[in-house]
C-alpha cells in the first residue's frame, strides 16, 4: 500500500485556520504580520510578533488533521519518513528551522469536518521549548 502525503491538505488547512488566528492576535494586540514569503516559511515562520523593538518569528501548529476529535494534548514531529522512505528529523529537531517560539492550536471544533467551517478551538500564547 502506498502512503500518500497529506501535506497539500494540511497547507489548505492551514491557510483556512489563518483568519481565525489573526484575530486572536489583534484581540491579545499583538503587533504581528503574516509571512507569505516561501524560503522564510522552510525555516518555520509563519508571523512576526514585534514587542517593543525586538522581532519574533513565531511556528503555528495546529491539530488540523483532528477536527472534532476533542484533542486536547499536543504531540511534536520528532522525525517522519520521506517520500523516498527515508527516516528524517521532525519539524521540531530540523537545524533549517529557526523558530523557537510556537502558537499551536488545539481542540479545533467545526461545524463540518472542515477547517473553514471553523466554530472554536483552543490555543496557547506563542512560547518556547528551551
Amino acid at each position: 500500500m502506498v502512503k500518500r502525503s497529506k501535506r497539500a491538505w494540511d497547507v489548505s488547512n492551514e491557510r483556512a485556520l489563518q483568519p481565525f488566528l489573526d484575530a486572536v492576535y489583534r484581540e491579545l494586540d499583538f503587533d504581528f504580520r503574516r509571512v507569505d514569503v516561501r524560503e522564510l516559511q522552510l525555516k518555520g515562520i509563519d508571523i512576526i510578533i514585534r514587542h517593543g523593538n525586538i522581532e519574533y518569528p513565531i511556528d503555528e501548529k495546529g491539530q488540523t488533521q483532528w477536527v472534532n476529535k476533542g484533542l486536547r494534548t499536543f504531540a511534536f514531529e520528532l522525525e517522519f519518513k520521506s517520500a523516498a522512505d527515508e527516516l528524517r528529523p521532525g519539524w521540531l529537531f530540523d537545524g533549517e528551522k529557526v523558530t523557537t517560539p510556537h502558537f499551536l492550536v488545539y481542540d479545533i471544533r467545526s461545524s463540518s469536518s472542515n477547517v473553514s467551517d471553523l466554530v472554536s478551538f483552543g490555543f496557547s500564547e506563542p512560547r518556547t521549548l528551551d
